[in-house]
C-alpha cells in the first residue's frame, strides 16, 4: 500500500474532502496504468501496487478547486527509515 498527501503551503496535510487524486504508475518494462486514488481517513489518498511486480516512476496528480498539484516519485529507490520516529518510510 502506498500512501498519498497533499500539503498547503505550511507543509500541513489538507483534508481530502472536494480533491480527487490520480496516480500514473510507470512499470520496469516501461508500460504506465493510471489509478485512481482512494481516499484514506480525513486527509490522505491510497493506492495498493502488486508487490510481485517492479516498478519505475508514479507521478500522483491531485485537483482541488480548479486547481492542480502534482508530484514525480522514483520507485526504483529504496526506502530509508524515517528520521522522525515515525513509523513509516520517506
Amino acid at each position: 500500500m502506498v500512501m498519498a498527501y497533499l500539503l498547503d503551503a505550511n507543509e500541513k496535510a489538507m483534508k481530502n474532502k472536494a480533491v480527487t487524486g490520480t496516480a500514473v504508475i510507470q512499470m520496469a518494462d516501461g508500460k504506465t496504468s493510471t489509478i485512481t486514488l482512494t481516499p484514506s481517513g480525513n486527509e490522505g489518498f491510497m493506492y495498493t501496487l502488486d508487490k510481485a511486480k517492479k516498478y519505475n516512476k508514479a507521478i500522483v496528480t491531485f485537483t482541488t478547486g480548479g486547481k492542480t498539484a502534482s508530484a514525480s516519485f522514483d520507485l526504483m529507490v529504496k526506502d530509508k527509515p524515517a528520521a522522525d520516529g515515525h513509523d513509516h518510510q520517506h
